[in-house]
């Protein structure tokens, strides 16, 4: 297998063709996560909402919050994993990820939730300064996860590396919103099962690509970092 080169900058078209490439080399391993992750919460969330009347908006918060306490920062940590061993030129297996993730975990959760809620406070405060915390931790499950860090330590190294790139990050962030976007628009093209089944298939699909684009964005600021 070619080593791939994570000291190596990259654009922004360099870094979709990579989380792209990545993906489709290894479309198992990163479609298995995306199941185990995305799916139970997006049935529990079609559960809810079919429950009774009014209930969507509670299930759509339900969704929001395990998918930012849970599946994103797991996600993150996991792929960030992958992508390592890949670089050291190995073949990437769930269980190798899952080893070397399980120690990090908390600490990457952690910083999530620390950068998400002050992220919120910002946007409804202020808006600009919640707009500027986003673009600044916006790798700081990554930072924690290949870093081997504590929280706190994540949240400063992802300021770190963000903070001469915001038009590169912001980017990257615009070009997962509009991936992410897919699923949300089919499934709220109309009601009924089937959309929703379409949907939860979508997310399956799209989910890993996201996430992988922050994943090669942070190797991308490291990668830069190293050269100043």
């Amino acid at each position: 297998m070619v080593e791939l080169d994570l000291r190596q900058p990259r654009s922004i078209w360099e870094i979709f063709s990579a989380a792209l490439r990545t993906y489709q080399r290894f479309p198992v391993l990163f479609l298995t996560l995306s199941l185990i992750l995305e799916v139970p919460v997006q049935v529990l969330v079609a559960i809810l909402s079919n429950e009774k009347h009014g209930a969507s908006t509670s299930a759509a918060l339900i969704a929001l919050l395990i998918e930012f306490v849970l599946v994103s920062p797991t996600m993150a940590v996991l792929q960030a994993q992958a992508v390592l061993i890949l670089g050291e030129g190995r073949t990437p297996t769930l269980n190798e990820a899952l080893k070397l993730a399980l120690p990090v975990l908390p600490a990457a959760i952690a910083a999530e939730i620390i950068a998400g809620i002050g992220i919120g406070v910002g946007l409804f405060l202020f808006i600009l300064p919640g707009i500027l915390l986003l673009l600044r931790w916006a790798v700081v499950a990554q930072a924690a996860a290949i870093e081997r860090t504590d929280w706190p330590t994540a949240i400063r190294r992802s300021t770190q590396l963000t903070r001469r790139n915001s038009l590169r990050v912001l980017a990257v962030l615009l070009l997962g919103v509009l991936f992410s976007e897919i699923p949300t628009q089919v499934a709220n093209t109309s009601n009924g099962l089937g959309p929703t089944i379409v949907s939860i298939a979508l997310l399956v699909l799209v989910a890993p690509l996201v996430s992988l684009l922050t994943t090669y964005l942070y190797f991308d600021l490291r990668a830069r970092e190293a050269l100043d």
